[in-house]
């Protein structure tokens, strides 16, 4: 049906087309029920009133539309970076403690040749540490919430009493899903606020670390910035270097995790001392 009406055809003939009864045929309330030339009258100002109206809303739905796949897509994308984070963190974290191993364990036999025994327990006492040190895990979905039903009031609590960070601050988001996860593992029993207790225990102590500086007064001199214990990424080794510029390119850029080189390398230089410097 279009907007104009055939004006060719009688009052009533207009109306039976627009979808006027007559009296005899109305079937609604009789109260309500309008003549013809009443109804054709409506009609022709309402009409184009309730057709505009439409394609509105159907603009505004599928604008909506847009913006949910679009947001739907963000969020995707974030939760893949998250665990290719992870994953990544795991693998990085099982070379250095493989590589470290190596090294500590050459240098212990060195100390025993030399008949060096306190240099001998010092590094024997590393070498325990190291081995013994918690590794992050990959997560298998980007929050620490239970998957079924409706969410835990737990984590509903947690993340409002961290919300100014909790999926604002990405690089502190992943730890704390990655700490969430080994808990998970280790501890399945464990539920509710003893739970998230012990998620903030563990990251607050791995956040003890040299941690980078904050987003707002930036970072410090080049190399990547420098965390609190001035251990940054001028500091790593070159194979340490390489593969950090490597990694880094799939997690710096425009709608990724890290939002330039430096960012990425204040985090890589402190996961790698955390796994390779003696924790005091």
């Amino acid at each position: 049906m279009t907007d104009a009406v055939d004006t060719s055809l009688s009052v009533e003939e207009k109306a039976l087309e627009m979808g006027w009864s007559p009296k005899e045929k109305w079937r609604g309330d009789p109260e309500k029920w309008v003549d013809a030339a009443d109804f054709v009258k409506r009609g022709e100002e309402i009409l184009p009133i309730l057709r505009h109206n439409n394609q509105q809303l159907l603009a505004t739905q599928g604008q909506l539309k847009k913006e949910l796949q679009d947001e739907k897509e963000r969020r995707e994308a974030i939760e893949k970076q998250l665990k290719e984070l992870a994953d990544f963190q795991a693998e990085e974290v099982a070379r250095q403690v493989k590589e470290r191993t190596k090294e500590l364990r050459q240098k212990i036999r060195e100390a025993r040749e030399a008949g060096d025994t306190t240099r001998e327990d010092e590094l024997t006492d590393e070498l325990e540490e190291v081995r013994t040190r918690p590794a992050p895990s990959p997560p298998p979905a980007a929050t620490p919430a239970p998957p079924a039903g409706a969410p835990d009031p737990s984590f509903v609590a947690w993340s409002a009493a961290n919300k100014d960070w909790w999926q604002v601050d990405i690089e502190k988001t992943s730890l704390a899903i990655g700490i969430a996860t080994k808990i998970r593992g280790d501890s399945p029993l464990l539920q509710g606020e003893a739970f998230f207790r012990e998620v903030d225990k563990r990251l607050a102590k791995f956040l003890q670390l040299p941690s980078p500086p904050s987003r707002v007064e930036g970072g410090g001199g080049g190399g990547g910035g420098s965390p609190s214990s001035g251990r940054s990424y001028a500091d790593l080794p070159a194979e340490a270097k390489a593969v950090c510029d490597a990694e880094g390119k799939k997690f710096v850029g425009a709608n990724k995790l890290f939002k330039d080189a430096k960012e990425w390398q204040v985090h890589y230089a402190k996961l790698y001392f955390s796994q390779t410097e003696p924790q005091r």
